[in-house]
């Protein structure tokens, strides 16, 4: 995201620098790295995919009741997932919804199966945190 679609859309929108500043804690400090490495697998990774995707998703899909309710779900769920961020800047919100959408399929393409969402949100969560560590962020 960093890389390919931010430089693509930063064209059309002016985004501010995002403040990774939140994590200069865990720069050059293997035990704090570990450690947010850890929470990013269980509040990342887990939590966050049984209570948007697992929980709030299929309560929003049961409150719709019609032939659209798993798109409106959608939407109304990667939008949360989005907000749920907005402590990461705009870019950061962005990312979240985008990424949040990406999960979501997974779940909704690998028939409902959280693991999967689960798996690809701490790796990704992983690969952010070691490019912070190792200062590349």
């Amino acid at each position: 995201m960093q890389l390919v679609f931010f430089p693509i859309l930063e064209y059309f929108i002016t985004f501010e620098d995002p403040d990774i500043g939140l994590y200069d804690f865990i720069r050059e400090n293997k035990w704090q790295y570990f450690f947010t490495l850890i929470m990013g697998w269980l509040i990342g990774g887990l939590y966050e995919e049984i209570v948007f995707h697992g929980f709030i998703f299929t309560r929003l899909e049961k409150i719709f009741q019609s032939a659209y309710s798993t798109h409106i779900s959608f939407a109304l769920t990667a939008c949360i997932f989005g907000a749920y961020h907005f402590q990461l800047g705009t870019l950061g919100l962005i990312n979240a919804l985008i990424i949040g959408s990406v999960y979501l399929i997974l779940f909704l393409l690998f028939k409902r199966n959280l693991w999967y969402s689960i798996i690809c949100h701490g790796v990704y969560n992983s690969i952010v945190m070691t490019m912070i560590y190792h200062e590349y962020l």
